[in-house]
């Protein structure tokens, strides 16, 4: 699979997300800001930014495993608490 593959496989599983979903994770993962300044963002609470961003993770992963970007990633995205590599 080509780096190319990899991107559409990708972008097609980020898109099929519901648009709160995404908005999280391009804040988050993308833009790279901390869950605080997230939560203020999108006028939720830190708690309900880190469920909905635990969800985002989640729907990528059961997603991105339906493809072969899935399977060639032997280390699935899991979500963890925050700081830590500790599983939620």
């Amino acid at each position: 699979m080509t780096d190319e593959d990899t991107h559409a496989r990708t972008l097609t599983a980020l898109q099929s997300l519901p648009a709160p979903l995404r908005k999280i994770l391009q804040l988050r993962e993308v833009e790279g800001l901390p869950m605080g300044e997230v939560a203020r963002r999108l006028g939720l609470s830190r708690q309900a930014a880190e469920r909905r961003w635990t969800r985002a993770i989640v729907l990528m992963t059961e997603r991105l495993a339906k493809t072969k970007v899935g399977r060639m990633n032997p280390t699935p995205l899991v979500p963890t608490k925050v700081g830590t590599q500790e599983p939620c």
